[in-house]
């Protein structure tokens, strides 16, 4: 929504628009406000985290956990960064180029990026299944979880 309206001007009549050059800046603020929102309504107001979860505590955070976590969270991420180094250097030679080449390449990296969220919404839904099944002592359940998948 924000995009129609800071990159394209739309539907405001005689405002052009700020062009593709507004596009990070935009995507940068609908995200923080998108987690601001989230927060405010689902943990302030109506408190959904509260029946599953007491708060935080010291003694819960041991250098084995942290570990872990580490092993577990640098790998992911230096993974995900690394695709997103990538499409941004070719954005920006798409910049380069002219407003017509950043369109196209807006319109390919969105398709791509539904795409991807697509497959990990399904890695995701089956990871959880296939836990549940494990946490149900159903190991013939997870491997056909895995076989259909």
């Amino acid at each position: 929504m924000f995009g129609l309206v800071f990159v394209l001007g739309w539907p405001f009549p005689g405002f052009e628009g700020y062009g593709f050059t507004a596009c990070p800046l935009v995507t940068v603020a609908v995200t923080y406000f998108q987690l601001g929102f989230f927060l405010w309504k689902y943990l302030y107001i109506q408190q959904l985290h509260a029946p599953c979860w007491p708060g935080w505590k010291r003694s819960e955070i041991t250098w084995a956990r942290v570990k872990t976590f580490c092993e577990l969270y640098f790998p992911a991420a230096l993974s995900s960064a690394s695709d997103f180094w990538r499409v941004a250097v070719i954005g920006g030679v798409a910049a380069r180029l002219g407003e017509s080449e950043v369109a196209v390449f807006n319109t390919a990296y969105r398709i791509m990026w539904i795409a991807l969220i697509f497959v990990g919404a399904l890695a995701g839904a089956s990871s959880i299944n296939m836990s549940i099944r494990l946490g149900e002592r159903n190991p013939l359940g997870a491997g056909k979880l895995v076989m259909s998948a």
